[in-house]
Formats: structure tokens, sequence, C-alpha cells
């Protein structure tokens, strides 16, 4: 409703703007800011927020921990949280089973990023791909994430839930612990 009455108003404003009290530039200027908006609205940046999204290439230039990766696009750094899961803290047992794991396999690779969004800290919030493999699936398969309770919410999160119980309850992983304290638990515990 807010755009509607945006583009109104600006038609409205331009059909006057040949008026003497009016200075040409107004509508002129109006008309870009409108433009910009409207992409701003209407097209997501890099895919973020769209399910449909697709993805772009980028080298992983670091391994920070078992569920975030630095990697350079067009020269441009960022840091990737891999969606919808969570591996041990660096203080939990297991913790450098995932790191490991991403380290062979992807460090100085190329990896296909398929963003959501970004999160609070700036970091964008994707699945990670390489070789056709979608790594977040990989991790939580092989035992070494948790399928997140609170941000794992998209279609694909059912199929890795069963991914987690069948590692569960093959003991592969973290799992080979009695009782595996989720990092979101371990937080709020410290």
């Amino acid at each position: 409703m807010y755009l509607w009455s945006s583009i109104k108003s600006f038609f409205e404003q331009s059909l006057t703007c040949f008026s003497v009290e009016r200075p040409l530039w107004l509508p002129i200027f109006s008309m870009v800011v409108l433009c910009i908006l409207l992409v701003g609205v209407v097209s997501p940046v890099e895919g973020l927020g769209s399910g449909k999204s697709h993805g772009f290439n980028a080298k992983v230039l670091w391994v920070i921990d078992g569920d975030s990766v630095e990697v350079s696009r067009h020269g441009a750094k960022s840091t990737i949280r891999l969606y919808g899961i969570d591996t041990p803290e660096w203080k939990q047992p297991y913790s450098n089973l995932a790191k490991e794991y991403l380290q062979k396999e992807i460090a100085g690779e190329r990896v296909e990023i398929v963003p959501f969004y970004r999160d609070t800290y700036g970091r964008t919030i994707a699945i990670v791909k390489h070789k056709s493999k979608n790594l977040n699936e990989v991790l939580v398969e092989k035992g070494f994430a948790w399928v997140h309770v609170y941000y794992c919410k998209k279609p694909i999160c059912a199929q890795w839930k069963k991914l987690e119980r069948d590692a569960r309850i093959s003991r592969r992983g973290l799992w080979r612990q009695a009782n595996p304290v989720p990092p979101w638990v371990w937080k709020r515990e410290q």
C-alpha cells in the first residue's frame, strides 16, 4: 500500500512540475529516488531472502570453524555462516571434527554459495556446495553438526533432521558421546 501511494504521489507531483513555483529538477530527482527504492524492494541483493535464489561462486580463504568460512568473490571478502546447522563450540568435545572436515574438503577451493539472508553480525547465511555436495547436509549426515532447532525452518530441514537422527542412532561423529550438548544450550550455560 505504501508503495502504491508513493507512486501516486510521484505522478501527481510530476504533472504539476511545469508550474513556476516548483523547480524542474524536483520531479526528476523524485523519479530517481523512487526508482532506487523500487529496485531495492523488488530485487534481492545476491538473492538474499529468496528461497529460489541462484548461488554465486567464491574461493574459500579460511575455514573459521565448523559452520563458518571466509570467502573471496571478485576480490571482496565475506563471512559465510552455514544455514540451518550448528557445530560444537571450540571448547566443546568434538569441536574440531567439522572444522577439520571443511578444511580438508574446501580450503582454497571454489565453492557455490546459495545465500538466504544476512544475520545481525553481517554474515551471509547460506548453503555451501562443493562438487555438487551440500556441505551443510554432509556435516549433519557425518554427525559433525546439529540441525539448529531455532534457525532451520526451510523444507530441506526435515530431511536434515532425518539425517541427524540416523547419525545419532549410528553413533557417528559427536553422537559417540552419551549426551552431547547442543551449542545453543552450551552457550547459555557458560
